[in-house]
């Protein structure tokens, strides 16, 4: 495998198997790349063909490089006109 994706297994009360990878990629703030990929897709497929599975949750790593921020997320878009704009004259 790869240190960029780290796997863990857990067992749940009843007996079953939730299986979670965590991207570990902090300077290209986890952003998915062919090798993460590759080593994602052997695990995943083997917990497809096993009957106690029950999940699989993906996640990144929290630590992301001085000054990275995330993106600002607008419902009308970064440069929305105001409604008084679009009054008729």
């Amino acid at each position: 495998m790869t240190d960029s994706v780290q796997f863990e297994e857990r067992t749940t009360g009843s007996g079953h198997l939730i299986g979670r990878a965590t991207l570990n990629a902090p300077r290209s703030l986890n952003a998915l790349s062919l090798e993460m990929i590759e080593a994602l897709d052997r695990p995943i497929t083997d917990r497809q063909a096993r009957d106690g599975d029950v999940a699989f949750r993906l996640e990144g790593n929290r630590r992301h490089p001085p000054g990275a921020r995330g993106a600002r997320l607008d419902p009308h878009g970064p440069r929305a006109p105001s409604p008084a704009s679009h009054a008729p004259a």
